[in-house]
This record gives C-alpha cells, sequence and structure tokens, in this order.
C-alpha cells in the first residue's frame, strides 16, 4: 500500500532483476525472523499498483541514491515510466528531504541498475559456487540438471519462472562461468 506522502522511483529493469532485488530487500528486512513467508514480487500489473520497494539502509543502492537524487526539473515533470517493472521507495536522507529531492537523472538510473545487476552476478556466482562447481555438474551433469538447479536458484531468490527469466540467467550464468573457467586455466 502507497502512502501519498511518500515519493517513489518507477524504473524498467528487467523482470528478474526486478524481482530478486525487492525479494532481496524483504529478506534483508526480515533477517532475524527465523521462518520467512514466501515472497514474490508482481512486476506484471500497472504501474500505479506496483508494491513499493524499500532500499536498505547502508546499501549500496541507497548510496546512490543519496548522492544522485536531484531537485525535480521543471521542465521535465517527471511521469512513471509506463514499462516500469519496480517501484522504489524514495527515502529521506538527512538534509535532502524526499519532498524536495525525488528525481533521479537517467545516468543514474543506469548506475543503480548496474550495481544491482552486479549484486545479482555475486549472488548467483556464490550460489553456483556452492552447488554447480563443487558438484562439477557442468562438466558431467546434463543440461537438464543444471536448468533444475537455475530454477531452483530462481525459486529460492523470489523471481518467476519464465521462459525470458529462465533464459537471461542462463546467459548470465554462462558469461560467469566461462569468465571463472579462463581465469582458473591460466
Amino acid at each position: 500500500m502507497k502512502d501519498q506522502n511518500r515519493f517513489y522511483l518507477y524504473l524498467a529493469w528487467p523482470k528478474y532483476l526486478a524481482q530478486w532485488y525487492a525479494h532481496e530487500m524483504y529478506r534483508l528486512s526480515k533477517f532475524e525472523e527465523e521462518v520467512q513467508p514466501p515472497f514474490m514480487y508482481n512486476c506484471d500489473v500497472e504501474v500505479m499498483e506496483l508494491e513499493p520497494v524499500k532500499t536498505r539502509r547502508g546499501s549500496a543502492e541507497r548510496n546512490i541514491l543519496e548522492m544522485c537524487l536531484t531537485k525535480q526539473p521543471e521542465a521535465i515533470p517527471e511521469r512513471p515510466n509506463k514499462n516500469a517493472t519496480i517501484c522504489i521507495e524514495i527515502p529521506n536522507f538527512l538534509g535532502r528531504p524526499a519532498s524536495t529531492y525525488n528525481y533521479l537523472r537517467p545516468a543514474s538510473q543506469a548506475l543503480l541498475e548496474t550495481t544491482v545487476r552486479n549484486h545479482f552476478k555475486l549472488e548467483l556466482t556464490k550460489y553456483l559456487n556452492k552447488t554447480l562447481f563443487t558438484t562439477r555438474i557442468i562438466q558431467h551433469g546434463s543440461s537438464a540438471t543444471q536448468n533444475a538447479v537455475l530454477e531452483t536458484f530462481m525459486e529460492n531468490n523470489g523471481i518467476e519462472n519464465t521462459d525470458t527469466n529462465m533464459e537471461a540467467i542462463k546467459q548470465i550464468w554462462k558469461r560467469l562461468y566461462w569468465k571463472m573457467y579462463k581465469q582458473n586455466k591460466k
């Protein structure tokens, strides 16, 4: 439920990334609870119905918002992106209230997305190191087994299991694997 006194950024990220980030922020906000209820972020609703995601205090994403949010240019009234897949609540920073500093320039939006994407790759790499690389599924397993491992990753991280999401994550995984494989060959 959106608060009328809050301000939000509507960003068009790939669905897997928006779902993963929303799940990650939800998971970290509930880290003290022993059993966490399953959480799936719905990207397929109307823009104004997207559930707001709160950035975690001390996170790189929140630091980017603090440094990059500016005053809304009068010549460019900000309208929600109709292709938005995620809604991020703009936090109030000391001396920089969200009511005044609520515009994120396109270059800063790209920086925010790149930071989240790198965080996603790091988590995917950690997961793959625990499962695929240690059990040698890549060399001895079938692609069906590899798909099952990626499906488990998606399920555990709040990413909807669609062909588009699976293919995007599989491509990221392949690039990460070959990068790691080439470094280990040296």
